[in-house]
């Protein structure tokens, strides 16, 4: 199955409520998001990652879906969503979808049947019980917000699980028929011609949710199935599974390449924001050391933020509590920029005190790590975030277009918006603004869309695993690319400048091709990094 594309691959995250809205009700749309693509396509990106926009009561986000087979009318029709599919796909850009199947909406009509119903076939979709289960509490992935894993439900007169919000019912992927429903669902979106699949909580779905009968036995085999069924149906299509879990189980969900086409590295995530914040890269290479090189036919999609938490607690374990709190002390140390006992809610530009060098440097690590890179809209800008909102919605603002009234998001000028916009006047889209960074050459955005357009000269990063340079410093990162040693990137994480000595850089035709400044060639083997600096060597 031809996914060659993968190897260049870069992939832009959207919250399409709060993305363009092209109606004037105050909420994004298919239609605004539409008229975004020439922004997009100049960006240089070449896949986006839509966050879900399935009917629902929007208690989540639009993560309880009460409905998989139709568009929330807030965001337009099937119609607008064709139409978009196939004009970005007419620029070059492939389009994944949210494939959230852990659990339904409590207003689904599978879970209205299954509750007012113990004969129905539904019934089984879910988890139920009739006394609260014996044993210690499950937490719930919310801890904060919920206080386990269990509801009473007074039509059923039985016990629901629900590993996240009380009102998402988990799915029971026990069950054949559940199964069959999500290749289903990902038959119906393919059929638009989209790409592929982000597989939201992939561990959480196979999981026992503490009843035996409720095991998925084998779950590997659903990977594979899902697998299978998307490269019969789209070849060249992707499943982009969310599994945030020991490194040791990776191959759980690749299974040798047969598995899920690609992993979120959140090992890679934890480590790199470690390093962020203290400057110490130790964690992170011994992090890259340890992931196993991935497999044929699968990949990692690294990342700095996506549109949930920065997660530096759950599951992963990449760190110790000592440096998780290093994190919090550097990057979020109010009680208020904190979520769930384990998460920080705020964008990357603030967490970097709006460094312009620190962000350049932050997308450059990216962009030079193994692997798929992924950010997040209005990352490219900057944007910053509006802690006033509840939970995770402070990272989810209206992009910032222009200096224009409500940042160029919505012509409107009496509804509400769907989201507040960020009031902190730094981050403000008086000043902070797509259309000023764009005429601006020296703008983080241009900055971005240069790293973009380098990424894509070098497919060894896409196609070759690395191997570690040596700096002599715990805060200068280096790597080199396997195949002929043709690629060296270096990274200097310090406020201050640093030589380092490469023997290797004495001898070739090595040439700079990218860096945060024009420096001098390096002085025989000796190569200067200034403040938080980056170069970038080729020997082709």
């Amino acid at each position: 199955m031809d996914q060659t594309w993968l190897n260049n691959a870069v992939i832009y995250g959207i919250n399409l409520s709060t993305f363009q809205d092209g109606n004037g009700d105050g909420v994004g749309d298919f239609i605004g998001l539409t008229s975004r693509l020439s922004y997009l396509a100049d960006l240089g990106i070449n896949c986006v990652w839509l966050l879900p926009f399935f009917v629902s009561p929007h208690r989540d986000n639009g993560y309880d879906v009460s409905d998989y087979y139709n568009i929330d009318p807030r965001y337009g029709t099937l119609d607008d969503f064709r139409d978009f599919v196939a004009q970005a796909t007419n620029l070059g850009i492939k389009v994944i979808i949210e494939l959230v199947v852990h659990h339904t909406s409590d207003q689904h009509p599978w879970f209205q049947a299954a509750r007012s119903d113990r004969g129905s076939r539904y019934h089984d979709y879910y988890i139920w019980s009739d006394k609260l289960p014996a044993g210690p509490p499950e937490e719930s992935f919310f801890p904060e917000v919920e206080s386990g894993v269990w509801r009473y439900d007074p039509v059923a007169k039985a016990y629901f699980h629900h590993g996240f919000y009380h009102f998402q019912p988990d799915l029971n992927f026990a069950n054949a028929r559940v199964r069959n429903e999500v290749l289903a669902i990902c038959d119906f979106w393919l059929s638009f011609g989209i790409s592929g699949f982000r597989l939201d909580a992939a561990p959480l779905i196979i999981g026992r949710k503490g009843l035996p009968h409720t095991e998925v036995i084998n779950p590997g085999q659903f990977w594979q199935k899902i697998r299978q069924f998307i490269n019969r149906r789209h070849p060249g299509a992707f499943v982009l599974a969310e599994a945030d879990m020991a490194i040791a189980k990776i191959n759980e969900y690749v299974i040798d390449g047969t598995g899920v086409h690609t992993l979120l590295n959140f090992w890679l995530n934890q480590t790199l924001h470690y390093a962020l914040a203290t400057q110490n890269t130790d964690p992170l290479a011994a992090t890259l050391a340890e992931l196993p090189v991935p497999p044929k036919g699968t990949k990692y999609v690294n990342f700095l933020r996506n549109l949930d938490e920065l997660n530096v607690k759950l599951h992963v374990g990449q760190l110790d509590p000592s440096q998780q709190n290093e994190i919090y002390q550097h990057l979020g140390p109010s009680k208020s920029m904190q979520v769930y006992g384990r998460g920080i809610r705020r964008r990357l530009a603030p967490m970097l005190e709006g460094d312009r060098a620190r962000l350049a440097q932050a997308f450059s690590l990216l962009f030079a790590m193994p692997g798929i890179p992924l950010f997040v809209y209005g990352d490219e800008l900057g944007m910053g975030e509006n802690l006033d909102l509840a939970e995770r919605d402070s990272v989810r603002t209206p992009m910032q277009w222009s200096d224009q009234v409500n940042g160029g998001f919505t012509s409107s000028l009496t509804g509400p918006l769907h989201h507040r916009l960020v009031h902190d006047p730094r981050y403000h889209y008086k000043n902070l603004n797509a259309a000023a960074q764009a005429s601006d050459p020296a703008s983080l955005l241009n900055f971005v869309k240069r790293l973009i357009a380098l990424r894509k000269s070098q497919p060894l990063i896409g196609t070759e695993w690395f191997a570690p340079v040596k700096t002599g410093h715990s805060h200068v990162l280096g790597l080199t690319y396997v195949d002929s040693h043709r690629l060296i990137i270096l990274h200097n994480l310090s406020p201050a400048a640093t030589d380092v000595h490469l023997p290797k850089l004495a001898h070739g035709r090595w040439t700079e091709i990218f860096s945060d400044n024009p420096y001098p060639p390096p002085d025989g083997a000796t190569v200067k990094l200034g403040r938080y600096g980056f170069r970038w060597f080729s020997n082709e």
